[in-house]
């Protein structure tokens, strides 16, 4: 090379110019051999597409270039990703031996050598030299680390020498494509996305494209320009783009740049508007209006104005079913609205109470009378929170009075009148409103005893006891004339005030049944046969009935006998009886005197077990028993004529059943000497024999004996005592505590002068009591000491089931109300003797 030159721009266009000194002197310097450089043409050829290098990560010849129809000018970059490079420019004649070749450097015009040494070129290096017509050039890396080296470029044809590089005369060079561009980066200013790169060497322009899946596609352009930055105003917030940038020149595009991802956030929505909550059906359904930019909304829920509240639904939904809030609660909503950003703040509160269902009907709706007030009482209704008594004088209504309105179950109807009948139903109340009427259930407020009439009780102690001993079966016989048997009653069998009092103990004590059945009167039907209520009931007949042929047989009903009365049975012809868990059973018969008996047979559930039962050869009437033992349960008992005439009074049950145990008889017009004739006596129907023969056998706790009012017709306070005394010592002897009931007086239609002889009786029967030890009850007393007040109390019959008040016309017997009456009276006196 000659030197010193005065400029670089001088040196290469005389280095350029064949024929001067310095052009041959770089032609030998430069290690051309055997030639000269071609004379320029008129018009350059251009070459491009020359690869020295690709990308190689190690020492490396390459591949050489020769120029093929004249010399070239080759303007090559190198570029790459390594530390540190060493590259060699040479040139051959013959393409195997390579010797150093000299080269410029277009970025810096004063820079030229046979090689170049650097590291990583993010920006190329561009080069030029001079290669003769049919010499091979190459760019050697001579060694290469940390990366990769790339050399490429083009040629065209030398014109003027080296001046093509950059001299003002003549020539011109193809450029090549820019590298990618680098530093392409994002960021978000105002609520857009910006993105900014780094210049390429050489680039003329830059497109920025768009992707919304890392790693392309790339499918939208969003910016072509000069400028390294643009402001994408396309982006939709809440969704990640990927981008590349490429740059251009005239000579094409370069490859993309690394990507560069993105996303413009969403603003946190607003609060939701619109929230509203209606309740249906136990349930509270919460809507609301959309919120821009909303993915998800949270209803949330509390139980105080304000909260705090809890989340009880997640979701995009914009309507919630609160099918958990508790009826009758207030509750208070609030809803937010959420995206990616963030949650929203809250809506306004909005209040609901689910409504409570209106209350069904109540149930288990009752009338009770037997405390003298009209008690109603019903169960609870779920979901209630008061109730209403409404009562009317007519069955179905109307019910014009409301006569109790709380939240108590059970009402006391203190404007009920006596004898009036009432009809009762009961609603129930909530927020919600009233609910149906219940049943409806009736009652007549009946006359209860003012007071325990009773006196001298201590003495029925041992009565008292067996009460109180669990499992025991207190027995109790109630003695006395038609009273008793309930004549003038609307049922003889079933409101007689025995029957009556029967039903007060054993609702109290317990339920032992009932252990007489008379033949004359049939059942005591109380319940239903076969079921626990009616322990000893037998179906209830008037008349026996033939086993045989099932005909009828109006047997005549013959005075004298146990209850007064017995039926004579024909050959044949029998009569039945049906005890309740029973398992054990007396007949009781009389043998009837001068062949005017009979022979039966007994059969169980149609088994015979006793035959030639009776007696036809006794000379007086005699009363008879005899006890089977049975299986426990229920029974139907057959008694039938075999031969002549069987005269049978009835049927006494047991069983093991705990509680009372009750026994009635009664028979009209019976004083208390009936109860107590010789039984041996010509003509006598044997009243004293059964209290020997049959009660003996039953073991009797209490009689109840309510004799006199037919006593005081016909026989003087002395005699009545007399025959009292008798009677009584023989339920003594037996074991009885006994207790006397004086009954009421009877109108002076019955006996004269009724009102002054009926108190001498009641004092002689206190008397009785006081030297006997017996217990006293004073139904006089009770009953106002007067046939007026009885009367003015609807008391009497014959209007039976009159519990209006109104008077009845029989001047002695009781209507329903006075049987009633009776048995309240006395069940009070014993209750409170049990009780004290």
């Amino acid at each position: 090379m000659l030197a010193p030159l005065d400029n670089v721009s001088a040196a290469r266009v005389a280095v350029n110019t064949p024929g001067t000194p310095e052009f041959e002197a770089y032609r030998k310097l430069g290690g051309i051999v055997g030639g000269a450089a071609a004379a320029p043409v008129a018009t350059p050829a251009v070459v491009k597409g020359i690869t020295f290098q690709d990308a190689t990560t190690s020492a490396k010849d390459g591949t050489a270039y020769v120029p093929a129809s004249d010399a070239e000018v080759v303007t090559f970059s190198i570029r790459g990703t390594s530390s540190s490079r060493t590259v060699v420019f040479e040139i051959s004649d013959d393409g195997s031996s390579f010797l150093p070749h000299t080269a410029f450097s277009v970025n810096d015009p004063t820079k030229y050598g046979t090689q170049t040494t650097g590291g990583n070129n993010a920006t190329p290096e561009l080069w030029q030299a001079i290669v003769p017509k049919g010499f091979f050039f190459r760019a050697r890396v001579a060694a290469v680390s940390g990366g990769n080296v790339t050399i490429k470029g083009g040629s065209s044809t030398a014109k003027g020498g080296l001046s093509v590089i950059g001299a003002s005369s003549g020539g011109s060079v193809t450029p090549i494509a820019p590298a990618a561009p680098t530093g392409l980066a994002t960021s978000v200013s105002g609520g857009q996305m910006v993105v900014t790169w780094s210049a390429s060497s050489g680039a003329t322009g830059y497109t920025l494209k768009r992707g919304t899946t890392a790693g392309g596609p790339y499918n939208t352009s969003v910016y072509t320009g000069a400028s390294l930055t643009y402001t994408d105003t396309s982006a939709v917030a809440g969704t990640t783009y990927y981008y590349v940038v490429t740059a251009s020149n005239s000579a094409g595009e370069s490859a993309a740049s690394s990507q560069a991802s993105g996303i413009v956030s969403l603003p946190v929505p607003s609060a939701p508007t619109g929230l509203a909550v209606v309740t249906s059906s136990g349930q509270a359904v919460a809507s609301w209006s959309a919120a821009s930019g909303a993915t998800s909304y949270k209803l949330k829920r509390g139980t105080a104005a304000g909260g705090p509240y809890t989340t009880i639904y997640t979701g995009p939904n914009l309507t919630y079913t609160d099918v958990n809030a508790v009826a009758g609660t207030a509750y208070y909503y609030i809803v937010t609205a959420s995206n990616a950003s963030g949650e929203s703040a809250n809506s306004t509160e909005v209040s609901a109470t689910v409504a409570v269902p209106v209350p069904a009907a109540p149930t288990g709706v009752a009338a009770a009378t037997g405390t003298g007030q009209m008690v109603l009482s019903w169960i609870a209704v779920s979901g209630a929170t008061s109730y209403k008594v409404k009562r009317g004088t007519a069955a179905g209504g109307p019910y014009g009075s409301t006569v109790y309105t709380g939240s108590n179950t059970t009402y006391t109807d203190t404007t009920a009148v006596i004898g009036t009948s009432y009809y009762y139903v009961v609603t129930a109340s909530n927020a919600s409103g009233e609910g149906t009427n219940s049943s409806e259930v009736n009652g007549t407020l009946e006359l209860m005893p003012a007071q325990n009439y009773g006196s001298n009780m201590s003495v029925i102690a041992s009565f008292v006891t067996k009460v109180k001993t669990a499992g025991s079966q207190p027995r109790i016989l109630m003695l006395g004339d038609s009273i008793t048997r309930g004549l003038t009653s609307s049922d003889e069998t079933q409101m007689s005030w025995a029957e009556q009092l029967r039903k007060l103990m054993q609702a109290k004590y317990g339920n032992a049944g009932v252990g007489f059945i008379a033949a004359r009167e049939g059942s005591e039907s109380v319940g239903t046969p076969g079921t626990a209520s009616g322990v000893y009931q037998a179906t209830k007949r008037t008349e026996p009935v033939s086993r045989s042929t099932g005909s009828y047989y109006a047997a005549p009903l013959f005075t004298g006998g146990f209850a007064g009365e017995y039926v004579k049975l024909g050959g044949g012809y029998d009569v039945r009886f049906r005890g309740i868990n029973c398992n054990k059973f007396t007949l009781l018969y009389v043998d009837r005197n001068a062949g005017n008996g009979g022979k039966a047979s007994v059969w169980v559930d149609g088994t015979a077990i006793a035959t030639n039962v009776g007696d036809n050869t006794v000379t007086e009437d005699t009363a008879r028993s005899v006890t089977y033992t049975v299986t426990a349960g229920m029974h139907d008992i057959y008694v039938g004529c075999t031969s002549g005439n069987f005269n049978v009074v009835g049927i006494t049950a047991e069983s093991a059943t705990s509680g009372i145990l009750t026994y009635r008889t009664g028979r009209e017009s019976w004083k208390a000497f009936d109860w107590n004739r010789n039984p041996m006596t010509a003509g006598a129907d044997a009243g004293k024999s059964i209290i020997h023969v049959h009660w003996a056998q039953q073991q009797i706790d209490l009689a109840i004996i309510a004799l006199g009012t037919n006593d005081y017709k016909a026989d003087s306070t002395a005699t009545f005592k007399t025959n009292m005394t008798t009677i009584i010592n023989d339920l003594k002897a037996q074991g009885a505590a006994v207790i006397l009931y004086a009954m009421h007086q009877a109108g002076d239609s019955w006996i004269a002068n009724a009102s002054t002889l009926w108190p001498t009786y009641v004092t002689a029967m206190q008397e009785l009591a006081t030297d006997l030890g017996c217990g006293f009850i004073n139904g006089y007393t009770a009953w106002g000491s007067s046939y007026t007040w009885g009367q003015n109390n609807g008391l009497y019959g014959i209007n039976p089931s009159d519990f209006t008040g109104g008077a009845g016309t029989d001047p002695v017997h009781p209507s329903d109300k006075g049987h009633r009456y009776i048995a309240q009276t006395i069940f009070k006196s014993i209750d409170a003797a049990i009780t004290a």
